[in-house]
């Protein structure tokens, strides 16, 4: 992967290779291809089987569900299709550039297989993906108490 200097400084910063050595960083970008896209490009889509991950270097995203609605919008150091590394499940969110992006992509099976290889860099790597997904799931939560504060459940009860 060739990388300019601003996007290695990027790609470093991402929480997704916090804690790695300069020798374990190098081994994982070896594994990514740098992708620039433009505002409006879609990178995911909701159901598609893929197990693509990215690095967001640069640019916007829209994370957004079936009906359209936007979840979030990203940008660096996040990541995106992380779920993929861990469950090998379809999609379950669509992903478009808001901006010019550029990301690095990554195949999930090699990159399982240097985790595999390298102990050390897989207990790092999935340390990181786990904070991750525990963030995003005490978003969810918080965002769920919200809307259930707001409903009324005798709102439409008999008498």
């Amino acid at each position: 992967m060739s990388l300019n200097e601003s996007q290695w400084a990027s790609f470093r910063q991402s929480y997704f290779v916090a804690g790695l050595n300069d020798e374990q960083l190098q081994r994982v970008a070896e594994l990514g291809v740098v992708r620039h896209l433009v505002a409006g490009e879609q990178i995911m889509m909701i159901g598609e089987k893929s197990n693509d991950f990215y690095v967001i270097l640069d640019g916007k995203i829209s994370i957004r569900v079936a009906d359209g609605d936007e979840l979030a919008t990203v940008g660096p150091p996040s990541v995106l299709g992380e779920m993929a590394l861990i469950d090998d499940q379809p999609r379950s969110a669509s992903a478009f550039c808001v901006t010019l992006t550029t990301l690095v992509r990554f195949e999930a099976k090699p990159l399982r297989r240097l985790m595999w290889q390298d102990k050390e860099l897989g207990f790092v790597v999935l340390s990181n993906l786990a904070r991750v997904l525990s963030a995003r799931l005490k978003t969810t939560n918080e965002k769920v108490d919200f809307l259930m504060d707001k409903v009324d459940p005798w709102e439409h009860s008999i008498g």
